[in-house]
């Protein structure tokens, strides 16, 4: 009799709908925190305090609840941010909407079962790429696609890398939001820019892991397996059995050596951090473009990076030192005076939006690239333009 008093209840319509939108709601959050491949049905159906079998009567499972919340998310952002007068977008109104970044920044590290040609079918960068087609003026398409791209890259890096953004540019909270509105300023005025020189075309570089051979040592073999799976996997879709197995170690090395799966690639980003900062540090120019191939090269370490600051686990204290000299070159450069608190901002906004675009731009790249490949190469260049373009302060 109980049973059937609660199969009548559940499936009255109203409890359905509440009971869905509770479960779209949790796998959104669990999206957002750890991303969609370490979402748990029953971890999701226990936080929206529903039977975890209805997960896949309403869905058909996780994966398509995943997908499912996600693109109603994005869907939500669209309808809410681009209204129907055809003007662009506000750049800084995800920051409105940390559930929608947040979510997106986790997609875009690691898909899982969304499918990143859907996710950008009619997204955000594909509609502010329409926009400035329609009001603004004639246009290279990879110059489109990267200032859309820009609209987006920028506001996401500073949002997931605020705080060391913040340490390495020494802007004080109280200052972040006039940097913050700077960087807004500058995306917006790109819409009237018809055109940037362009840097001579180079190839970007695989990747910045140790090549050396990590010889016949357990220990050694691990670590640089770790390095090795971060260019293309996170952190968190590895198992220790898998670590083992590509490392071609026994299991029980991983306990031996680190005492956890989770110890060996905290190691590994801290080598990669170490490498990260030597090239950096490295830079002849920092207001010249070639910061930007520093972190291209180094694109799986801040992958690996921002999944840390994007997640549950406290990340490790990594700085982005070597923005100080970028700072006190584009002061220098502009004939600023540090005390004059204004122009010195303007500048500090500038380098925000420099540094933030290229650190969003390893996040979003993978978006534009699974709905053109073939024109990443002219994408990258005109980004390159772009970054140069803010570094100097060109309004």
């Amino acid at each position: 009799m109980l049973i059937d008093t609660v199969r009548v209840v559940n499936d009255r319509p109203w409890n359905r709908g509440g009971s869905r939108r509770r479960l779209i709601t949790s796998a959104l959050q669990a999206v957002a925190t750890n991303g969609p491949s370490s979402v748990s049905g029953r971890a999701v159906a226990r936080t929206a305090q529903v039977h975890h079998a209805q997960v896949q009567q309403m869905f058909g499972s996780v994966d398509d609840l995943v997908a499912f919340a996600v693109l109603e998310e994005r869907d939500r952002f669209i309808q809410e941010v681009f209204d129907d007068s055809g003007d662009l977008p506000d750049p800084l109104a995800a920051a409105d909407y940390p559930e929608f970044w947040r979510a997106i920044a986790q997609v875009l590290l690691d898909s899982g079962p969304v499918e990143l040609r859907v996710l950008a079918d009619g997204g955000p960068v594909e509609l502010i790429r329409g926009r400035l087609t329609a009001i603004g003026p004639d246009r290279d398409p990879a110059f489109e696609t990267a200032i859309a791209a820009t609209w987006v890259a920028a506001p996401l890096g500073a949002l997931i890398f605020a705080d060391p953004l913040g340490r390495g540019l020494g802007i004080s909270d109280e200052d972040w939001g006039a940097c913050w509105t700077r960087l807004g300023d500058r995306v917006r005025s790109l819409a009237d820019v018809a055109a940037l020189p362009l840097f001579p075309t180079r190839v970007e570089p695989a990747g910045a892991i140790d090549e050396t051979s990590p010889g016949d040592r357990g220990r050694e073999r691990l670590l640089h397996t770790a390095e090795t799976l971060l260019e293309t996997r996170l952190e968190t879709a590895v198992t220790g059995r898998e670590l083992a197995a590509a490392a071609g170690v026994n299991y029980g090395l991983v306990n031996h050596y680190f005492g956890s799966k989770t110890a060996v690639f905290d190691e590994a980003l801290v080598h990669l951090h170490r490498r990260f900062l030597r090239d950096i540090l490295d830079v002849a120019d920092p207001i010249g473009d070639s910061a930007f191939d520093v972190f291209s090269r180094h694109r799986a370490f801040l992958r690996a990076w921002a999944s840390r600051l994007l997640g549950d686990r406290p990340p490790p204290e990594f700085e982005l030192r070597g923005m100080e000299r970028l700072m006190t070159e584009m002061l220098a450069t502009r004939d600023i005076d540090p005390q004059d608190r204004a122009t010195r901002l303007h500048a500090a906004g500038d380098a925000l939006a420099s540094v933030a675009l290229q650190l969003g731009w390893t996040i979003l790249r993978p978006l534009p690239s699974a709905v053109e490949p073939r024109g990443m190469v002219d994408i990258a260049m005109h980004l390159q333009a772009i970054n140069a373009w803010l570094v100097r302060g060109s309004e």
